[in-house]
């Protein structure tokens, strides 16, 4: 942004002071805002993490697409539910019923996710098949090229 916008006439040499300079300022910020309060580490790290779970429906999504996948639009949707749920949940009104935020944020964004996929059009049957027989490929190899792993009978 800062070379698009702001100095599109500069040298790379200057981008990379540029862009140390705004890593350095950011470490800073970042330390000072960690010494003065220890609430902003712990809010960062179950932010981080409450965060990531919020991409569990979408990996479900791909990993069990059962009778219909979701579709695009149904998992950006779910994302920021969830996300916007989350901010909310933990930082606004935290615990609502005594529920931890995270649980309620991956709720809605399953539900959302589930909800806007049925309305709008998913993956096709094709696309679904290229993008597992892929995963398939990296994992076990070619078919018919790996060999099932022996089995030692029991001895008895």
């Amino acid at each position: 942004m800062y070379q698009r916008y702001v100095a599109p006439d500069r040298t790379q040499a200057h981008y990379v002071w540029v862009g140390r300079a705004f890593v350095a300022v950011l470490l800073v910020v970042g330390y000072v805002l960690s010494v003065q309060t220890f609430d902003f580490l712990v809010v960062l790290v179950t932010l981080s993490g409450a965060g990531a779970l919020q991409l569990m429906p979408a990996i479900l999504g791909v990993c069990f697409p059962g009778r219909r996948a979701l579709s695009k639009a149904g998992v950006l949707a779910g994302l920021f539910a969830g996300l916007a749920t989350l901010y909310v949940t933990l930082l606004v009104t935290p615990h609502p019923l005594g529920v931890h935020g995270a649980l309620w944020s991956l709720m809605l964004n399953g539900l959302v996710a589930v909800v806007v996929s049925a309305a709008t059009e998913g993956p096709t049957e094709a696309t679904v098949r290229r993008i597992h027989g892929e995963v398939e490929r990296q994992v076990y190899g070619a078919p018919g090229t790996a060999a099932a792993p022996a089995v030692d009978a029991p001895q008895t």
